[in-house]
């Protein structure tokens, strides 16, 4: 008998878990950038890039 190691579901397998892996990290990783950019947005964190949608309605605008 050949050991089940070798066999193409075994890789077939591990293959998927591996893209599995990879997409929740891909997922965390998207998830905690747009939780980010939500901050941003609320204004939690400066950010030099993303200035206020109404100038009217920041309280620093001159």
């Amino acid at each position: 008998r050949r050991p089940l190691v070798g066999a193409p579901w075994v890789q077939d397998l591990e293959d998927r878990m591996h893209a599995l892996a990879l997409d929740l990290a891909r997922q965390e990783m998207a998830r905690q950038q747009s939780a980010k950019d939500a901050k941003v947005r609320a204004g939690d964190e400066p950010s030099a890039d993303s200035g206020p949608s109404d100038p009217g309605e920041d309280p620093l605008a001159p």
